[in-house]
């Protein structure tokens, strides 16, 4: 069947077989265009390609990666007008550079954030590892239970008018206490390679917090099992921390 006008198309896979009397224009990912077109045709696409019996009567105008593929007898009468453009297109090829940028992204950012903890709090670095590597199922359950007890707390402020100011308190220093944990993710491991490795008490050196920010990221790539260890070294970290904090208020009062 012939298309007694324009024709607009736009999809996935395009394969214009019918006559145009009109103009065409075209937005896809893989064009073919295999028939007579009277008019112009403007496309943008990530390949194009011009069958034996394309005749465009008019300009061809189109934007691409690459140059359009022409078989023999196709044609264009008018001018032609190519624009490159940059595919951005994710297949599989490109999944795992990706998923190389996402890895190594998650290490600076770990590495980023542990040496920013050791270079302002080295003392107190010092003593969350030695506290770890003493009691780690002590510092596990400490953590299991701030992280389900403080929202159920901060839950319950807001029930009332006054306690909302304190809830929403609560509820931020909860999520600061979270990211911290994280942020002490490759100083709890550092500490345990450190007493495994090594056999002595943690002292926290640089090298030893590159090598716990190494093995967090690597313990994501196992599945199933790598997660429940990455949580669980949060949940330690997070103990200890609540526990260190508890010591510092005890002193206080």
């Amino acid at each position: 069947p012939r298309i007694g006008g324009d024709a607009l198309l736009a999809g996935g896979t395009i394969h214009l077989a019918s006559p145009v009397s009109g103009s065409v224009r075209i937005r896809g990912g893989s064009v073919v265009i295999d028939a007579p077109i009277a008019g112009n045709v403007e496309v943008h696409a990530q390949s194009l390609t011009l069958g034996a019996h394309a005749v465009i009567s008019g300009n061809l105008t189109y934007e691409a990666p690459k140059a359009a593929t022409m078989e023999t007898g196709a044609s264009v009468k008018g001018k032609t007008a190519f624009t490159p453009v940059v595919d951005v297109s994710i297949g599989p090829a490109a999944a795992p550079a990706l998923f190389s940028v996402w890895i190594l992204a998650s290490l600076a950012a770990l590495l980023v954030s542990a040496f920013i903890m050791r270079g302002l709090f080295r003392r107190y670095i010092v003593e969350v590892g030695h506290a770890v590597v003493a009691r780690p199922w002590h510092k596990l359950g400490i953590g299991f239970v701030a992280l389900a007890v403080t929202p159920a707390a901060a839950a319950v402020m807001f029930l009332t008018v006054v306690g909302i100011p304190l809830g929403v308190l609560t509820m931020l220093g909860y999520v600061g206490l979270v990211l911290v944990s994280w942020m002490f993710a490759p100083i709890v491991l550092g500490a345990f390679i450190e007493k495994l490795w090594h056999k002595r008490a943690p002292q926290m050196s640089w090298q030893v917090i590159v090598y716990g920010a190494i093995v967090y990221v690597l313990l994501g790539l196992l599945p199933l099992v790598g997660p429940i260890f990455k949580f669980a070294i949060i949940l330690i970290g997070l103990g200890a921390i609540v526990e260190k904090k508890w010591e510092i208020a005890s002193e206080w009062v």
